[in-house]
Protein backbone atom coordinates (compact mmCIF):
# COMPACT_ATOMS: atom_id res chain seq x y z
CA UNK A 1 0.00 0.00 0.00
CA UNK A 2 1.37 3.39 -0.97
CA UNK A 3 2.16 5.98 1.66
CA UNK A 4 -0.30 8.39 0.13
CA UNK A 5 -3.23 6.12 0.92
CA UNK A 6 -2.06 5.20 4.45
CA UNK A 7 -3.04 8.65 5.73
CA UNK A 8 -6.69 7.85 5.06
CA UNK A 9 -8.29 6.86 8.31
CA UNK A 10 -11.84 6.06 9.28
CA UNK A 11 -13.57 8.70 11.34
CA UNK A 12 -14.49 6.00 13.88
CA UNK A 13 -11.27 3.95 13.97
CA UNK A 14 -10.11 5.33 17.32
CA UNK A 15 -13.50 5.19 19.05
CA UNK A 16 -16.55 3.05 18.85
CA UNK A 17 -20.08 4.23 18.49
CA UNK A 18 -22.96 2.82 20.49
CA UNK A 19 -22.36 -0.81 21.49
CA UNK A 20 -20.15 -1.70 18.51
CA UNK A 21 -16.35 -2.05 18.72
CA UNK A 22 -14.00 0.37 16.91
CA UNK A 23 -13.21 -0.05 13.24
CA UNK A 24 -10.35 -2.46 12.45
CA UNK A 25 -7.67 -0.31 10.85
CA UNK A 26 -5.80 -3.24 9.34
CA UNK A 27 -9.01 -4.53 7.78
CA UNK A 28 -9.71 -1.12 6.35
CA UNK A 29 -6.22 -0.81 4.91
CA UNK A 30 -6.67 -3.92 2.79
CA UNK A 31 -10.04 -2.88 1.39
CA UNK A 32 -9.21 0.08 -0.79
CA UNK A 33 -9.52 -1.92 -4.00
CA UNK A 34 -11.93 -4.46 -5.46
CA UNK A 35 -11.82 -7.29 -7.97
CA UNK A 36 -14.28 -9.70 -9.55
CA UNK A 37 -17.22 -9.62 -9.98
CA UNK A 38 -16.78 -5.83 -10.34
CA UNK A 39 -15.46 -4.71 -13.72
CA UNK A 40 -14.45 -1.45 -15.37
CA UNK A 41 -14.34 -0.23 -18.93
CA UNK A 42 -11.39 2.07 -18.15
CA UNK A 43 -7.81 1.30 -19.09
CA UNK A 44 -5.42 -0.20 -16.54
CA UNK A 45 -8.31 -1.16 -14.20
CA UNK A 46 -8.89 2.45 -13.28
CA UNK A 47 -11.97 2.80 -11.13
CA UNK A 48 -11.49 -0.45 -9.18
CA UNK A 49 -9.25 1.03 -6.49
CA UNK A 50 -9.40 4.13 -4.38
CA UNK A 51 -7.50 7.10 -5.91
CA UNK A 52 -3.99 7.66 -4.60
CA UNK A 53 -4.79 10.73 -2.53
CA UNK A 54 -3.04 12.00 0.54
CA UNK A 55 -5.51 14.65 1.63
CA UNK A 56 -9.17 13.75 2.00
CA UNK A 57 -12.17 14.93 3.97
CA UNK A 58 -14.03 12.90 6.56
CA UNK A 59 -13.64 9.25 5.58
CA UNK A 60 -15.84 6.43 6.86
CA UNK A 61 -14.85 2.89 5.99
CA UNK A 62 -17.24 0.26 4.68
CA UNK A 63 -17.33 -1.62 7.99
CA UNK A 64 -18.59 1.35 9.98
CA UNK A 65 -21.11 2.35 7.32
CA UNK A 66 -22.61 -1.15 7.07
CA UNK A 67 -22.79 -1.35 10.86
CA UNK A 68 -24.66 1.94 10.96
CA UNK A 69 -27.13 0.91 8.23
CA UNK A 70 -28.00 -2.57 9.55
CA UNK A 71 -27.89 -1.46 13.21
CA UNK A 72 -25.86 -4.45 14.48
CA UNK A 73 -22.45 -6.09 14.25
CA UNK A 74 -21.43 -7.42 10.85
CA UNK A 75 -21.68 -11.18 10.31
CA UNK A 76 -20.65 -13.50 7.48
CA UNK A 77 -23.87 -13.00 5.56
CA UNK A 78 -23.17 -9.26 5.45
CA UNK A 79 -19.96 -9.64 3.44
CA UNK A 80 -21.76 -8.75 0.16
CA UNK A 81 -22.88 -5.48 1.73
CA UNK A 82 -19.28 -4.69 2.67
CA UNK A 83 -18.27 -5.32 -0.94
CA UNK A 84 -21.03 -3.11 -2.30
CA UNK A 85 -20.15 -0.33 0.13
CA UNK A 86 -16.48 -0.61 -0.80
CA UNK A 87 -17.39 -0.23 -4.49
CA UNK A 88 -19.70 2.66 -3.66
CA UNK A 89 -16.86 4.53 -1.96
CA UNK A 90 -14.58 3.97 -4.95
CA UNK A 91 -17.25 5.08 -7.44
CA UNK A 92 -17.92 8.25 -5.45
CA UNK A 93 -14.21 9.04 -5.27
CA UNK A 94 -13.87 8.56 -9.03
CA UNK A 95 -16.63 11.06 -9.79
CA UNK A 96 -13.59 13.35 -10.11
CA UNK A 97 -11.10 12.53 -12.83
CA UNK A 98 -7.58 11.36 -12.10
CA UNK A 99 -6.12 14.65 -13.32
CA UNK A 100 -8.42 16.56 -10.99
CA UNK A 101 -7.23 14.53 -8.02
CA UNK A 102 -3.59 15.13 -8.97
CA UNK A 103 -4.16 18.86 -9.42
CA UNK A 104 -6.08 19.28 -6.19
CA UNK A 105 -3.69 17.28 -4.01
CA UNK A 106 -0.87 19.79 -4.49
CA UNK A 107 -3.20 22.64 -3.52
CA UNK A 108 -4.49 20.77 -0.50
CA UNK A 109 -0.92 20.12 0.66
CA UNK A 110 -0.18 23.83 0.29
CA UNK A 111 -3.19 24.65 2.43
CA UNK A 112 -2.00 22.19 5.08
CA UNK A 113 1.44 23.83 5.15
CA UNK A 114 -0.22 27.22 5.55
CA UNK A 115 -2.26 25.85 8.47
CA UNK A 116 0.88 24.56 10.19
CA UNK A 117 2.83 27.76 9.59
CA UNK A 118 0.24 30.05 11.17
CA UNK A 119 -1.62 27.70 13.50
CA UNK A 120 -4.86 28.01 11.58
CA UNK A 121 -7.62 25.52 10.86
CA UNK A 122 -9.01 25.63 7.33
CA UNK A 123 -9.63 22.08 6.24
CA UNK A 124 -11.35 20.92 9.41
CA UNK A 125 -13.31 17.66 8.92
CA UNK A 126 -16.77 17.41 10.38
CA UNK A 127 -16.86 15.51 13.69
CA UNK A 128 -19.52 12.81 13.44
CA UNK A 129 -21.05 10.94 16.37
CA UNK A 130 -22.39 8.04 14.31
CA UNK A 131 -21.94 6.92 10.71
CA UNK A 132 -24.58 8.07 8.20
CA UNK A 133 -27.57 5.74 7.89
CA UNK A 134 -29.80 7.48 5.36
CA UNK A 135 -31.82 5.42 2.81
CA UNK A 136 -29.83 6.73 -0.15
CA UNK A 137 -26.87 4.50 0.79
CA UNK A 138 -28.80 1.18 0.57
CA UNK A 139 -30.26 2.40 -2.72
CA UNK A 140 -26.72 2.91 -4.04
CA UNK A 141 -25.91 -0.63 -2.88
CA UNK A 142 -28.92 -1.85 -4.85
CA UNK A 143 -27.64 -0.07 -7.95
CA UNK A 144 -24.14 -1.49 -7.44
CA UNK A 145 -25.62 -4.98 -7.14
CA UNK A 146 -27.69 -4.45 -10.27
CA UNK A 147 -24.57 -3.39 -12.17
CA UNK A 148 -23.16 -6.91 -11.70
CA UNK A 149 -25.77 -8.47 -13.96
CA UNK A 150 -24.53 -9.72 -17.31
CA UNK A 151 -25.43 -7.79 -20.44
CA UNK A 152 -25.44 -8.49 -24.14
CA UNK A 153 -22.37 -9.74 -25.96
CA UNK A 154 -22.54 -6.64 -28.16
CA UNK A 155 -21.67 -4.58 -25.08
CA UNK A 156 -18.91 -6.86 -23.88
CA UNK A 157 -21.19 -8.78 -21.53
CA UNK A 158 -21.78 -5.73 -19.32
CA UNK A 159 -24.88 -3.60 -18.80
CA UNK A 160 -24.63 0.16 -19.09
CA UNK A 161 -25.42 2.86 -16.58
CA UNK A 162 -28.57 3.78 -18.54
CA UNK A 163 -30.07 0.51 -17.28
CA UNK A 164 -28.99 0.96 -13.68
CA UNK A 165 -30.05 4.60 -13.36
CA UNK A 166 -33.73 3.61 -13.62
CA UNK A 167 -33.49 2.45 -10.00
CA UNK A 168 -32.71 6.03 -9.00
CA UNK A 169 -35.66 7.36 -11.01
CA UNK A 170 -38.02 4.76 -9.55
CA UNK A 171 -36.97 5.56 -5.98
CA UNK A 172 -37.24 9.26 -6.77
CA UNK A 173 -40.85 8.76 -7.82
CA UNK A 174 -41.58 6.85 -4.59
CA UNK A 175 -40.00 9.50 -2.34
CA UNK A 176 -41.61 12.34 -4.27
CA UNK A 177 -45.06 10.84 -3.73
CA UNK A 178 -44.30 10.09 -0.09
CA UNK A 179 -43.04 13.64 0.43
CA UNK A 180 -46.09 15.32 -1.07
CA UNK A 181 -48.39 13.13 1.07
CA UNK A 182 -46.43 13.79 4.25
CA UNK A 183 -45.92 17.52 3.56
CA UNK A 184 -48.62 18.55 1.06
CA UNK A 185 -48.19 22.31 1.48
CA UNK A 186 -44.40 22.34 1.62
CA UNK A 187 -43.26 19.85 -1.04
CA UNK A 188 -41.93 21.93 -3.93
CA UNK A 189 -40.36 20.63 -7.15
CA UNK A 190 -37.64 23.01 -8.30
CA UNK A 191 -36.98 23.94 -11.91
CA UNK A 192 -34.01 21.57 -11.88
CA UNK A 193 -36.32 18.66 -10.98
CA UNK A 194 -35.33 18.49 -7.31
CA UNK A 195 -37.90 18.07 -4.55
CA UNK A 196 -37.44 20.56 -1.71
CA UNK A 197 -39.49 21.22 1.37
CA UNK A 198 -40.26 24.85 2.10
CA UNK A 199 -43.23 27.16 2.46
CA UNK A 200 -44.83 27.81 -0.93
CA UNK A 201 -48.11 28.74 -2.57
CA UNK A 202 -50.67 25.95 -2.80
CA UNK A 203 -50.57 26.10 -6.58
CA UNK A 204 -46.77 25.67 -6.52
CA UNK A 205 -46.80 22.49 -4.47
CA UNK A 206 -45.53 19.30 -6.02
CA UNK A 207 -48.94 17.71 -5.56
CA UNK A 208 -50.61 20.41 -7.65
CA UNK A 209 -47.87 20.08 -10.27
CA UNK A 210 -48.48 16.34 -10.56
CA UNK A 211 -52.23 16.94 -10.76
CA UNK A 212 -51.86 19.48 -13.59
CA UNK A 213 -49.47 17.17 -15.47
CA UNK A 214 -51.81 14.20 -15.19
CA UNK A 215 -54.86 16.27 -16.12
CA UNK A 216 -53.16 17.67 -19.22
CA UNK A 217 -52.03 14.18 -20.24
CA UNK A 218 -55.62 12.93 -19.98
CA UNK A 219 -57.31 15.87 -21.67
CA UNK A 220 -54.56 16.80 -24.12
CA UNK A 221 -53.32 20.27 -24.99
CA UNK A 222 -53.47 20.18 -28.77
CA UNK A 223 -56.18 22.25 -30.43
CA UNK A 224 -57.01 21.99 -34.11
CA UNK A 225 -55.82 25.34 -35.52
CA UNK A 226 -58.03 27.47 -37.69
CA UNK A 227 -57.79 26.49 -41.36
CA UNK A 228 -55.59 28.85 -43.37
CA UNK A 229 -57.19 31.27 -45.82
CA UNK A 230 -55.89 31.45 -49.36
CA UNK A 231 -55.06 34.58 -51.31
CA UNK A 232 -58.08 34.15 -53.58
CA UNK A 233 -60.42 34.19 -50.57
CA UNK A 234 -59.00 37.53 -49.41
CA UNK A 235 -59.21 38.98 -52.92
CA UNK A 236 -62.79 37.71 -53.32
CA UNK A 237 -63.86 39.40 -50.09
CA UNK A 238 -62.10 42.59 -51.11
CA UNK A 239 -63.84 42.55 -54.53
CA UNK A 240 -67.28 41.88 -53.04
CA UNK A 241 -66.85 44.70 -50.52
CA UNK A 242 -65.77 47.03 -53.33
CA UNK A 243 -68.94 46.19 -55.28
CA UNK A 244 -71.13 46.60 -52.22
CA UNK A 245 -69.41 49.87 -51.32
CA UNK A 246 -70.09 51.38 -54.74
CA UNK A 247 -73.78 50.43 -54.57
CA UNK A 248 -74.43 51.21 -50.89
CA UNK A 249 -75.90 54.48 -49.62
CA UNK A 250 -73.56 56.75 -47.70
CA UNK A 251 -74.69 55.70 -44.18
CA UNK A 252 -73.69 52.07 -44.90
CA UNK A 253 -70.43 52.79 -46.65
CA UNK A 254 -68.37 53.34 -43.49
CA UNK A 255 -68.99 49.82 -42.21
CA UNK A 256 -68.15 48.29 -45.59
CA UNK A 257 -64.94 50.33 -45.85
CA UNK A 258 -63.92 49.33 -42.32
CA UNK A 259 -64.55 45.67 -43.15
CA UNK A 260 -62.39 45.91 -46.28
CA UNK A 261 -59.65 47.67 -44.31
CA UNK A 262 -59.75 44.99 -41.59
CA UNK A 263 -59.59 42.28 -44.24
CA UNK A 264 -56.35 43.75 -45.64
CA UNK A 265 -54.85 44.59 -42.23
CA UNK A 266 -55.21 40.96 -41.18
CA UNK A 267 -53.82 39.61 -44.47
CA UNK A 268 -50.99 42.07 -45.06
CA UNK A 269 -50.09 42.98 -41.48
CA UNK A 270 -50.41 39.49 -39.93
CA UNK A 271 -52.25 41.15 -37.07
CA UNK A 272 -54.01 39.44 -34.21
CA UNK A 273 -57.60 40.39 -33.42
CA UNK A 274 -56.69 42.57 -30.44
CA UNK A 275 -53.96 44.28 -32.45
CA UNK A 276 -56.23 45.24 -35.35
CA UNK A 277 -59.36 46.15 -33.40
CA UNK A 278 -57.30 47.98 -30.76
CA UNK A 279 -56.01 50.55 -33.28
CA UNK A 280 -57.05 54.16 -32.83
CA UNK A 281 -57.03 56.89 -35.47
CA UNK A 282 -53.72 58.26 -34.22
CA UNK A 283 -52.11 54.82 -34.50
CA UNK A 284 -52.33 54.79 -38.31
CA UNK A 285 -50.00 56.94 -40.43
CA UNK A 286 -50.27 56.97 -44.21
CA UNK A 287 -47.60 57.88 -46.74
CA UNK A 288 -49.15 58.42 -50.17
CA UNK A 289 -47.18 56.96 -53.12
CA UNK A 290 -46.79 60.51 -54.50
CA UNK A 291 -44.68 61.33 -51.41
CA UNK A 292 -42.48 58.23 -51.56
CA UNK A 293 -39.27 60.26 -51.47
CA UNK A 294 -40.02 61.36 -47.89
CA UNK A 295 -39.14 57.84 -46.69
CA UNK A 296 -36.57 57.12 -49.40
CA UNK A 297 -38.97 54.75 -51.15
CA UNK A 298 -39.04 54.01 -54.89
CA UNK A 299 -41.43 56.07 -56.96
CA UNK A 300 -45.13 55.28 -56.51
CA UNK A 301 -44.53 53.12 -53.43
CA UNK A 302 -46.44 54.23 -50.35
CA UNK A 303 -46.99 52.67 -46.96
CA UNK A 304 -49.19 52.53 -43.88
CA UNK A 305 -47.55 52.44 -40.46
CA UNK A 306 -49.58 50.87 -37.64
CA UNK A 307 -48.56 51.41 -34.02
CA UNK A 308 -49.72 48.51 -31.86
CA UNK A 309 -50.54 48.31 -28.18
CA UNK A 310 -47.61 47.44 -25.89
CA UNK A 311 -49.71 44.59 -24.44
CA UNK A 312 -49.31 42.70 -27.71
CA UNK A 313 -45.57 42.27 -27.08
CA UNK A 314 -43.67 40.28 -24.50
CA UNK A 315 -41.97 43.53 -23.51
CA UNK A 316 -44.45 46.12 -22.28
CA UNK A 317 -42.00 48.99 -22.30
CA UNK A 318 -42.38 49.92 -25.96
CA UNK A 319 -45.02 50.00 -28.69
CA UNK A 320 -44.17 47.95 -31.77
CA UNK A 321 -45.16 49.09 -35.21
CA UNK A 322 -46.11 47.29 -38.42
CA UNK A 323 -45.44 48.69 -41.90
CA UNK A 324 -47.52 47.50 -44.85
CA UNK A 325 -47.55 48.63 -48.47
CA UNK A 326 -50.03 51.26 -49.64
CA UNK A 327 -50.71 48.93 -52.59
CA UNK A 328 -49.38 45.41 -53.13
CA UNK A 329 -48.34 44.02 -56.48
CA UNK A 330 -51.36 41.69 -56.39
CA UNK A 331 -53.73 44.68 -56.41
CA UNK A 332 -54.70 44.90 -52.73
CA UNK A 333 -54.83 48.56 -51.71
CA UNK A 334 -55.29 49.22 -47.98
CA UNK A 335 -54.30 52.86 -48.53
CA UNK A 336 -57.34 53.53 -50.68
CA UNK A 337 -59.68 51.90 -48.16
CA UNK A 338 -58.17 53.93 -45.31
CA UNK A 339 -58.75 57.18 -47.19
CA UNK A 340 -62.36 56.15 -47.69
CA UNK A 341 -62.77 55.36 -44.02
CA UNK A 342 -61.14 58.65 -43.11
CA UNK A 343 -63.52 60.57 -45.37
CA UNK A 344 -66.57 58.80 -43.87
CA UNK A 345 -65.52 58.93 -40.22
CA UNK A 346 -68.10 60.35 -37.79
CA UNK A 347 -67.72 63.92 -36.63
CA UNK A 348 -67.39 62.70 -33.04
CA UNK A 349 -64.24 60.72 -33.86
CA UNK A 350 -61.15 61.87 -31.97
CA UNK A 351 -57.49 60.88 -32.49
CA UNK A 352 -57.74 58.51 -29.53
CA UNK A 353 -61.03 56.99 -30.72
CA UNK A 354 -61.02 53.39 -31.91
CA UNK A 355 -60.80 52.95 -35.64
CA UNK A 356 -62.98 49.83 -35.74
CA UNK A 357 -66.06 50.61 -33.70
CA UNK A 358 -69.83 50.46 -34.03
CA UNK A 359 -72.10 53.50 -34.14
CA UNK A 360 -72.67 53.15 -30.40
CA UNK A 361 -68.90 53.34 -29.75
CA UNK A 362 -68.37 49.66 -28.88
CA UNK A 363 -65.36 47.99 -30.54
CA UNK A 364 -65.56 45.37 -33.23
CA UNK A 365 -64.89 41.75 -32.29
CA UNK A 366 -63.58 38.71 -34.11
CA UNK A 367 -66.98 37.03 -34.01
CA UNK A 368 -68.71 40.07 -35.47
CA UNK A 369 -66.28 40.38 -38.38
CA UNK A 370 -66.41 36.67 -39.15
CA UNK A 371 -70.20 36.38 -39.02
CA UNK A 372 -70.94 39.68 -40.75
CA UNK A 373 -68.35 39.62 -43.55
CA UNK A 374 -65.97 36.64 -43.73
CA UNK A 375 -68.40 33.71 -43.49
CA UNK A 376 -70.89 35.05 -46.07
CA UNK A 377 -68.02 35.55 -48.53
CA UNK A 378 -66.68 32.04 -47.93
CA UNK A 379 -70.17 30.55 -48.35
CA UNK A 380 -70.54 32.26 -51.72
CA UNK A 381 -67.17 30.88 -52.82
CA UNK A 382 -68.19 27.46 -51.50
CA UNK A 383 -71.36 27.59 -53.60
CA UNK A 384 -69.34 28.56 -56.67
CA UNK A 385 -67.37 25.31 -56.42
CA UNK A 386 -64.21 26.21 -54.46
CA UNK A 387 -62.73 22.74 -53.82
CA UNK A 388 -60.53 23.99 -50.98
CA UNK A 389 -63.63 25.12 -49.10
CA UNK A 390 -65.49 21.92 -49.95
CA UNK A 391 -62.75 20.08 -48.09
CA UNK A 392 -63.49 22.32 -45.10
CA UNK A 393 -66.75 20.48 -44.35
CA UNK A 394 -68.86 20.31 -42.25
CA UNK A 395 -68.95 24.10 -42.38
CA UNK A 396 -66.74 27.13 -42.84
CA UNK A 397 -67.66 28.24 -39.30
CA UNK A 398 -66.07 25.11 -37.85
CA UNK A 399 -62.91 25.23 -39.96
CA UNK A 400 -62.34 29.00 -39.90
CA UNK A 401 -63.19 29.48 -36.25
CA UNK A 402 -60.60 32.19 -35.61
CA UNK A 403 -59.11 35.18 -37.41
CA UNK A 404 -55.80 33.41 -36.98
CA UNK A 405 -56.68 31.93 -40.38
CA UNK A 406 -55.33 35.17 -41.91
CA UNK A 407 -51.89 34.89 -40.24
CA UNK A 408 -51.55 31.22 -41.12
CA UNK A 409 -52.61 31.80 -44.70
CA UNK A 410 -50.43 34.86 -45.27
CA UNK A 411 -47.32 33.19 -43.84
CA UNK A 412 -47.88 30.19 -46.10
CA UNK A 413 -48.62 32.43 -49.10
CA UNK A 414 -45.34 34.34 -48.97
CA UNK A 415 -43.35 31.12 -48.64
CA UNK A 416 -44.66 29.87 -51.99
CA UNK A 417 -43.28 32.76 -54.09
CA UNK A 418 -46.21 32.97 -56.57
CA UNK A 419 -45.45 34.00 -60.18
CA UNK A 420 -44.56 37.66 -60.46
CA UNK A 421 -43.56 37.97 -56.79
CA UNK A 422 -40.44 37.22 -54.81
CA UNK A 423 -39.94 35.05 -51.75
CA UNK A 424 -38.98 36.97 -48.60
CA UNK A 425 -35.96 36.08 -46.53
CA UNK A 426 -36.21 34.59 -43.05
CA UNK A 427 -35.09 37.93 -41.58
CA UNK A 428 -37.89 39.77 -43.40
CA UNK A 429 -40.46 37.28 -42.14
CA UNK A 430 -39.28 37.55 -38.54
CA UNK A 431 -39.29 41.34 -38.73
CA UNK A 432 -42.76 41.56 -40.26
CA UNK A 433 -44.28 38.94 -37.91
CA UNK A 434 -42.66 40.65 -34.91
CA UNK A 435 -40.91 37.46 -33.91
CA UNK A 436 -37.64 37.82 -32.06
CA UNK A 437 -34.55 35.68 -32.14
CA UNK A 438 -32.92 34.97 -28.82
CA UNK A 439 -29.94 37.26 -28.47
CA UNK A 440 -27.58 34.30 -28.13
CA UNK A 441 -28.61 32.93 -31.54
CA UNK A 442 -28.01 36.19 -33.42
CA UNK A 443 -24.65 37.41 -34.69
CA UNK A 444 -23.54 40.59 -33.01
CA UNK A 445 -23.93 42.69 -36.15
CA UNK A 446 -27.62 41.74 -36.42
CA UNK A 447 -28.30 43.39 -33.05
CA UNK A 448 -27.26 46.75 -34.52
CA UNK A 449 -29.13 46.42 -37.79
CA UNK A 450 -31.67 49.16 -38.51
CA UNK A 451 -34.47 48.22 -40.89
CA UNK A 452 -35.38 51.04 -43.28
CA UNK A 453 -39.04 51.60 -44.31
CA UNK A 454 -38.27 50.21 -47.76
CA UNK A 455 -36.74 47.04 -46.26
CA UNK A 456 -39.84 46.56 -44.14
CA UNK A 457 -42.43 47.31 -46.83
CA UNK A 458 -40.92 44.86 -49.34
CA UNK A 459 -42.68 41.80 -47.96
CA UNK A 460 -46.19 43.21 -48.50
CA UNK A 461 -45.37 45.23 -51.60
CA UNK A 462 -43.60 42.47 -53.55
CA UNK A 463 -44.65 39.17 -51.92
CA UNK A 464 -48.36 39.56 -51.27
Amino acid sequence: MSSSTQVLSCAFQARGFGKFPPCNVAYHATCISVGAPFTTRRARSAGLSFPAVGQWGTFICELCTVRGIIGREVTGRDIPLLQLERMRLIDMAWSWSANTHVSYQSKLRAIRRFEQSYGLSILAPTLLQVPPSTPDIPLMWCMEASSLRSGTSRNGGRISFSTVRLFRSAASQFWAWDGLIAHPSAALMTREGRLSFQACRATDSHGFTLFATGLSARMGTSVAPSKALLSRHVHALDTSLETAFQAAPRPLRLELALAALANLFFWLGWLRTSEAFGLSWKDVEVLHPANAAEQDLPANVGLLSLRLLPETKSSRTHRPDVIIAYRSTSGLCPGRWFHRVHALRPLTARPASLLFRHSDGSPWSSLYFRQRFLYPSLRRQFASGDQYLHAASPSVEVQFWSLHCYRRGARTHVSRAPPGRTRPTTEQIYEHARWRYSRSSQPIDALYRDWTPFDRVKITHMCQ
